[in-house]
């Protein structure tokens, strides 16, 4: 009976564990979202790669801001470009970034943003 009791209640921290690094997954991406949406600069960015996780395809792409290179990831679901590559590798898009901390941004994929998985709060002209 103990041993039930033990077992029940590190499922629930498990659970409850999840729930709270999803939860500051979400909120700390739209703090990410806000940062960007108030301080928007934009620039262009060239996808530099295309690799998988555990939880599906991530773009790597590349800016520069302030002759700085940075560079960003965005996860996306398969898809080809119209350049024929698997997520438009070698391609450039609108990247959005924060003018207070460059290191923020978000890519525009325009007629493939319908791929992304990312949360994207920004409103994408």
């Amino acid at each position: 009976m103990k041993l039930n009791n033990l077992k029940n209640k590190i499922d629930n921290i498990a659970i409850v564990s999840i729930i709270v690094f999803i939860i500051f997954m979400l909120f700390s991406d739209e703090i990410d979202n806000l940062e960007i949406r108030n301080n928007k600069g934009i620039t262009s960015g060239k996808i530099l790669r295309k690799y998988y996780t555990t939880s599906g395809g991530v773009l790597e792409y590349e800016y520069t801001v302030n002759k700085i290179k940075y560079t960003g990831s965005v996860g996306v679901k398969k898809f080809i470009g119209h350049n024929n590559t698997n997520g438009c590798i070698g391609c450039e898009f609108y990247i959005y970034y924060s003018t207070k901390n460059p290191k923020k941004s978000k890519i525009n994929l325009g007629k493939y943003n319908k791929y992304n998985r990312s949360l994207q709060l920004i409103k994408v002209e």
